[in-house]
């Protein structure tokens, strides 16, 4: 009896430690679950959901201009969900997990309406019209509608508390920028010459002197009269720069399309900073040397 007795509480013990287990694995499965959408009638205003869609692929992208600028940044999945909201209008809810958070810092900045400022909601927020961008990490999240901005705000709460802590940090090449003059509302990340071809400025070389892999920082200044606009490249290697810095400095200080317009260019490892604008080369210098 004692043997059976204490094989039966061995046995017991094992199939407890056994659903405990599961039980923990579908705790994992939940945090890391890729469904931060609202809960069910979460929001009264949100009355059923109208459209849902998601996916790994290309397929799931949106059609239109920011599908290849979705692509060029590099994602992992992409969901959509449409919701009929209280007063018969539709709202939107777009969640990307981007490959990593320069990914979606970037699209954070391509596809805002405003300057971002600090969370929460998420590490970061833009107001957009009729709507809000957020990250948090690596995901990149827009919700859009004809509702209020309060709406707005507490969905971009409830996504992101669901979303959890995450990574974040502003990339480097961004910090690189001089503070002095610049115009945070204009200040752009891209991951590539087509998000810099379709939202960003031109810069000496064309779009086409860039590869997929390149990194471009690029904001607008005004500065004691003077203005124009400051585009830092960082190069996968430190030739591919020099290569492209000897492009431009053979130029430097010419004129770009308007006469009163001037290119100054300086280099700093696999970094090119290009200043195009309305600088004379004193003003031009104290700004590029601060790299």
């Amino acid at each position: 009896m004692t043997s059976i007795s204490k094989w039966a509480v061995g046995s017991a013990i094992v199939t407890l430690l056994g659903v405990i287990s599961l039980r923990n694995t579908g705790a994992q499965t939940q945090l890391v679950s890729r469904d931060f959408f609202p809960a069910e009638l979460e929001f009264k205003e949100l009355q059923r959901v109208n459209a849902d869609k998601s996916g790994d692929g290309l397929s799931s992208l949106p059609d239109g201009r920011e599908s290849p600028i979705f692509a060029e940044a590099g994602f992992l999945h992409y969901a959509r969900r449409v919701y009929v909201t209280d007063a018969g209008s539709e709202l939107s809810i777009e969640i990307l997990t981007a490959k990593d958070e320069k990914a979606a810092y970037s699209l954070l900045t391509l596809l805002r309406g405003s300057r971002t400022v600090p969370g929460p909601p998420g590490d970061e927020y833009a107001a957009i019209d009729g709507g809000l961008i957020l990250v948090k990490g690596s995901f990149w999240v827009r919700i859009r509608g004809s509702s209020s901005a309060d709406l707005y705000r507490r969905i971009a709460l409830s996504i992101s508390n669901r979303i959890g802590e995450r990574a974040h940090a502003v990339p480097s090449l961004i910090l690189r920028l001089p503070q002095s003059g610049l115009e945070p509302d204009s200040l752009r990340y891209f991951l590539g010459p087509i998000s810099l071809e379709s939202y960003g400025t031109g810069i000496s070389g064309g779009h086409s002197a860039f590869g997929p892999e390149v990194e471009i920082a690029q904001a607008h200044y005004k500065q004691g009269g003077a203005d124009g606009v400051l585009s830092l490249i960082a190069f996968p290697t430190g030739e591919a720069a020099e290569s492209y810095f000897e492009k431009v400095s053979a130029t430097e200080g010419s004129t770009v399309a308007q006469a009163a317009i001037r290119r100054y260019a300086k280099k700093v490892g696999p970094i090119v900073g290009v200043l195009q604008g309305v600088f004379d080369p004193a003003a031009a210098n104290d700004m590029l040397k601060s790299l």
